[in-house]
């Protein structure tokens, strides 16, 4: 059975790499540099592939994960029960270290942006902070396009004292029931926020808080190493094409589940036997709300500039390796960065992360 301090210790340990993992996710930019136009000796199969790799399949689970992780600790010690007074305290708290900062950085998202926010009308800018209607009819995220994750968990959790009644009552074949209508019939947003996907994985996270199962403890590492193994190569065929259809569905979603279950397990065990590598990620990781909700507000800046230090038509395969991973580890030192100049101050800690320590 796994214990409960390295549990916490674990979740630490998973917070930096969770959010270079969802700035690896905003770094694919391959339309900006145009890769098929660029000379290459391996006629830039071998940079689509890595950086493919990098940014889709080792990130799969990343916006999961954080979903999972927030579920598990909205029910934690909720042993006794989960009364009205527990949800509405929860709840006024979610609105300081959620909304607050969640309105803040929307603003400076509109101001990255102000040719599209002077040219939008009045209802397009405040629904913007909410959502943007695209040209297409399709919706997207709010000005500051990651912090869909944060509306979409603040709406999920005032849906909580459902998903706590109904996993104490049917459990884990809630779960079920979500991953088949979300795999197989529909995974769109019925509306912006309100979406399947933070419903699935929050209650995933749910589930573990308040049944505290104890079978995956059990499994041996050796065991998850080799499922996580397989299933790679098999979310690497299904990007390939050569598997499609319903069973690319299924190792999608089979591939998420035993990937998260290979990075708890691994930071589960630095959490155990690495107590120095444990404290540093703990003290780097408080970084990670900013990470998040920066990151894409000067990413896409980071590799004009690279891109224009060199010219274009200088860029073969190495450069664009090189600036891929230079644009996600700048992206992540300067939020790194802010973050510890905003931390100083209670005001702006509390306008920008929340007032989370």
């Amino acid at each position: 059975m796994l214990d409960k301090n390295s549990i916490s210790k674990a979740i630490d340990n998973l917070r930096l790499p969770m959010a270079i993992m969802v700035v690896a996710i905003h770094c694919y930019f391959f339309n900006s540099l145009n890769i098929n136009a660029l000379p290459s000796k391996w006629g830039g199969v071998f940079v689509e592939w890595i950086i493919n790799i990098c940014s889709i399949v080792l990130t799969d689970c990343a916006v999961p994960m954080f979903f999972v992780i927030s579920g598990y600790l909205f029910f934690l010690r909720q042993d006794d029960g989960f009364t009205w007074a527990q949800y509405k305290a929860k709840m006024l708290r979610k609105c300081k270290i959620l909304l607050l900062p969640f309105f803040i950085w929307n603003i400076l998202g509109a101001l990255s942006y102000p040719s599209r926010f002077i040219d939008a009308t009045l209802t397009e800018k405040l629904l913007g902070f909410w959502s943007q209607r695209m040209e297409w009819g399709s919706w997207a995220g709010p000005w500051d396009g990651p912090l869909w994750f944060l509306r979409d968990l603040f709406v999920v959790m005032l849906f909580s004292p459902f998903i706590y009644w109904i996993i104490k009552r049917i459990g884990i074949w809630f779960i079920v029931v979500m991953l088949v209508w979300l795999s197989f019939i529909d995974n769109e947003s019925l509306c912006p926020g309100l979406s399947g996907t933070a419903l699935l994985w929050f209650s995933l996270g749910s589930y573990l808080s308040i049944k505290k199962p104890t079978s995956f403890g059990k499994i041996p590492m050796n065991i998850v190493v080799v499922l996580a193994a397989v299933f790679f190569v098999c979310r690497l065929l299904v990007m390939g094409n050569v598997i499609d259809g319903i069973w690319g569905d299924i190792l999608n979603i089979t591939w998420i589940l035993t990937s998260m279950a290979f990075y708890f397990r691994l930071a589960y065990l630095m959490a155990e036997r690495n107590v120095r590598v444990s404290e540093t990620l703990k003290r780097l990781g408080a970084s990670s709300f900013v990470i998040f909700a920066m990151h894409s507000l000067i990413n896409g800046r980071i590799s004009s500039v690279l891109l224009f230090m060199v010219g274009k038509q200088n860029v073969g395969d190495l450069l664009t390796i090189t600036f891929y991973f230079a644009t996600i580890i700048l992206t992540v030192a300067t939020c790194y960065c802010f973050h510890l100049i905003v931390k100083r101050n209670n005001v702006t800690a509390l306008l920008f992360e929340g007032g989370r320590k």
